[in-house]
């Protein structure tokens, strides 16, 4: 009887901690929100460096990444910008509406690519 009183108060509390993070509201934090003009005064949550040679993130640690053929030869053209996502879910469609605007305003300035993972862990280019 004594481990119910103990584990129903600790499975509760995890519940609401759980059910806190899923609708606390973290784009305040750092002046992002879903409005159109969002990209006005957004400020990215991590930062991978400054300069035209500093924004590269060393993945792994002390190895060379072995980019795709496209991916670099798209690179020796212009900046490109990869959207990750599942194609029906849920949550990726207000990411969807921002990359749309972002292609439709910058399309000329950068290569697009959307990634669709298949559910099986594998990402496809489009």
């Amino acid at each position: 009887m004594k481990i119910k009183t103990i584990i129903i108060p600790v499975m509760l509390f995890m519940l609401i901690l759980m059910v806190a993070g899923c609708v606390n509201d973290h784009e305040t934090s750092n002046g992002n929100s879903n409005a159109g003009n969002w990209l006005d005064d957004y400020t990215p949550v991590h930062s991978i460096g400054t300069g035209s040679d500093k924004f590269w993130i060393n993945f792994p640690a002390g190895q060379s990444v072995q980019h795709k053929t496209w991916v670099t030869e798209s690179l020796e053209e212009k900046p490109v910008f990869f959207v990750c996502h599942r194609t029906g879910c849920y949550g990726c469609a207000a990411q969807a509406e921002r990359v749309i605007s972002l292609g439709e305003i910058y399309g000329e300035d950068a290569v697009f690519y959307d990634l669709d993972d298949d559910y099986a862990g594998t990402a496809t280019a489009d």
